[in-house]
């Protein structure tokens, strides 16, 4: 999770990133941790999600399916 923040960070200071893409990011990055977390409690296992939750613009899929399966992983040490 602390890669995510690192990242927004720099590309919130990217000039040419506007500040809401790098809302977007974080509110996208949010909810897929969250979304990987909930999947993690509520499932058996070590299995994590690899499929992006309905509402994730394709821009930010692979950064979601990422944050959800770090964001899992991190649930089950």
């Amino acid at each position: 999770m602390q890669w995510f923040i690192l990242c927004i960070f720099f590309v919130s200071l990217h000039k040419g990133i506007s500040a809401s893409l790098a809302d977007q990011m974080a509110e996208m990055t949010q909810q897929c941790c969250e979304q990987g977390t909930a999947h993690a409690r509520t499932h058996g296992g070590t299995d994590c999600p690899s499929a992006v939750p309905p509402g994730v613009h394709p821009m930010f899929s692979t950064l979601c399916t990422y944050a959800m399966d770090q964001c899992c992983k991190e649930h089950y040490k």
